[in-house]
Formats: structure tokens, C-alpha cells, sequence
């Protein structure tokens, strides 16, 4: 979860610069709205994990006589 929205790791790098500390550079997207984005994350960084459910799910309709569909 990043800023209450879920979002999936697609890509991530560990990186050392020289004398400075050690910083993750992520690319998240967001799984409500698609966008991607890159984060840079301190290492000792912790993020919340989304609970994400998968249900199996039918769809029951009944085509009315009278209806018309566009194909």
C-alpha cells in the first residue's frame, strides 16, 4: 500500500552510491488506476501489504425477448 492506494512491485534495485547510504529504487503500479511510478525507499523501509481476495464468481442474467444488443 502506498498512500492508501494497492499497489504491485514490477521492478526493483538495491543500490550502494559511493559513501552514501543504501537506498531501494522501486517501480510500482497502481492497481486501481494503472499508473506507474517510481519510489526511491530508504532500506530499512517497511511497507504495509495489501490484502488482496480472489473469489470465483457466475453471472446469472436472462436475455428479455424485446432486447436488442449491439455486437
Amino acid at each position: 500500500m502506498i498512500d492508501g492506494q494497492p499497489c504491485r512491485v514490477m521492478d526493483f534495485t538495491h543500490r550502494t552510491p559511493g559513501n552514501l547510504r543504501a537506498f531501494v529504487q522501486v517501480r510500482f503500479r497502481n492497481l486501481v488506476s494503472g499508473n506507474t511510478f517510481d519510489q526511491r525507499l530508504a532500506a530499512t523501509d517497511f511497507l504495509n501489504e495489501a490484502r488482496l481476495d480472489t473469489k470465483e464468481m457466475q453471472v446469472l442474467y436472462q436475455d428479455h425477448p424485446r432486447s436488442s444488443r449491439m455486437v
